[in-house]
């Protein structure tokens, strides 16, 4: 729906499904001179957190938190089932079978 209003408007749309397709169409999409939206598919099981800065990350949030903000439950359980996925993400698999 999205796609097909911005295409009626004149823009165009990229949709991004492997990580080895970023780099062109973000190039590309740069490139246009008209209004454009690129929908990317990540994976559910990828870390939230980035590996370097964690503890620079973990520092600020910690004071974020400590300061009241307002989401601190929310923003906890999902750091927290984020670190559960990725302890079984070897374990198990959210495949999706194809039927025919």
């Amino acid at each position: 729906m999205i796609f097909q209003n911005l295409l009626n408007c004149g823009g165009k749309g990229y949709t991004l499904i492997e990580p080895s397709e970023v780099k062109s169409k973000i190039h590309h999409a740069m490139k246009e001179n008209k209004p454009i939206i690129i929908e990317a598919y990540v994976d559910p099981f990828e870390p939230s957190m980035p590996p370097k800065g964690r503890n620079e990350f973990v520092n600020n949030l910690a004071k974020s938190f400590a300061k009241g903000q307002p989401y601190a439950g929310r923003i906890g359980l999902t750091l927290f089932r984020d670190q559960v996925h990725e302890r079984l993400k070897n374990i198990h698999s959210h495949s999706v079978k194809e039927t025919d």
